[in-house]
Parts: structure tokens; C-alpha cells; sequence
């Protein structure tokens, strides 16, 4: 716990947690999954993405590993498409994932003094996740409390 905050340690809510560790950080999102406003600070947003990789991945191999394979590939032409339940199952597990991660994004583009709004580059495939990744790593600025909430 970082000392500077209240008795608990813990900062309120609407106030990004420097050196938060990882078990605190997924409590405080779990909190949070919804909310646009505030900020988040790297390690918030850092340690959550951990978790969702290292869940992603081993559900991906537990899929794989109960027989559902990595769905088949059908080409026909010169369009592909993919089929199968693992398919299926992987979008559905990203888009969870997306949508409870999409609020920590925000607060973390809103900590590095960034307008949330910046998140839609991540429909520009390639570059646009490219420039999020790279907002996210920057760090914390003092102007980005004018996100926060009373």
C-alpha cells in the first residue's frame, strides 16, 4: 500500500492507485468495469492486462486441449472464413474482455492527460492499436486530474 492515501492505504475510487499491486488492481477494476470517468494509473491498467492475457491465453489452450481445436479454416474463392465452436467462443471471450476492459482504458488515456475519446483509434487496424499501446505506456500527468470527479 502507498503511503499518502488514507488510513487504509487505499486512494478513493475516482483517484488513480500508484504502485498498486496485482490483486488490489483487479479488485479496484472489478469495482470499476463501467466507469469513463476518473483515472487509472499504469499499474492499474498494466496489472488488469496481465490477467486478461495470461486468462485468454489459458483458456485458449484448455479449448484446444478439449478437443475443440482452433475451429477450421474454409477457403472458398478467394474469401475465408472461419468456423467452429472455438471460433465462436474466442470472439466471445474478446468481446467480454473488451467491453469490461474499455473503462480502464479511458481512465488510463485520462491519467496520461489524453481525452478517452482516443480509444475509438482502435478501429484502425494495426496503427491504431500501435498509438493506444503507446499512450498507455506513457506516464501519469498532473493535468490529467481534470478528469477526475468531485
Amino acid at each position: 500500500m502507498s503511503a499518502g492515501y488514507a488510513p487504509g492505504g487505499e486512494p478513493p475510487l475516482n483517484q488513480p492507485w500508484y504502485g498498486i499491486g496485482f490483486g488490489d488492481a483487479l479488485k479496484r477494476w472489478t469495482k470499476k468495469f463501467f466507469v469513463f470517468n476518473g483515472r487509472a494509473s499504469r499499474g492499474e491498467y498494466w496489472w488488469v492486462t496481465l490477467f486478461v492475457v495470461i486468462v485468454s491465453t489459458v483458456l485458449g489452450a484448455l479449448l484446444g486441449a478439449i478437443g475443440l481445436g482452433t475451429g477450421e479454416a474454409v477457403v472458398t474463392g478467394t474469401s475465408f472464413s472461419s468456423s467452429g465452436p472455438t471460433t465462436m467462443i474466442s470472439y466471445l471471450i474478446s468481446l467480454v474482455f473488451f467491453v469490461l476492459t474499455l473503462g480502464l482504458l479511458v481512465r488510463r488515456l485520462h491519467d496520461a492527460n489524453f481525452s478517452g475519446w482516443l480509444a475509438l483509434l482502435l478501429l484502425i487496424p494495426c496503427i491504431g492499436s500501435l498509438i493506444v499501446l503507446i499512450l498507455t505506456i506513457l506516464p501519469s500527468k498532473p493535468e490529467g486530474a481534470r478528469f477526475d470527479t468531485a
